[in-house]
């Protein structure tokens, strides 16, 4: 597969949420983790990684898949912790 950019991921975000929104969870839950190997590939564990995070922790909540959801939410919660370090050193 060939690697998405940025503009590609958030339009297949767009589509994830428009699977979730109408039901469609399983589809919606293939495209969430083929994005969030792009994002990891793209972004590592930065924001773009987190964001894509939001999204399947929110629909793993969803089904009541709390043993999915809580790993998502560690993951999210260290990127968001790292970020907050790194702004802070760089702050003058």
């Amino acid at each position: 597969m060939e690697l998405l950019d940025r503009s590609d991921l958030d339009m297949c975000l767009t589509v994830a949420r428009l699977m979730t929104e109408r039901g469609h969870l399983g589809q919606a839950e293939r495209i969430y983790k083929t994005v969030l190997h792009q994002a990891e590939i793209i972004d590592g564990e930065g924001p773009l990684t987190g964001l894509v995070l939001l999204d399947l922790h929110a629909l793993y909540e969803k089904q009541g898949r709390d043993d999915e959801a809580a790993p998502a939410w560690e993951r999210i919660r260290r990127i968001l912790v790292r970020g907050v370090q790194l702004w802070y050193d760089i702050e003058p």
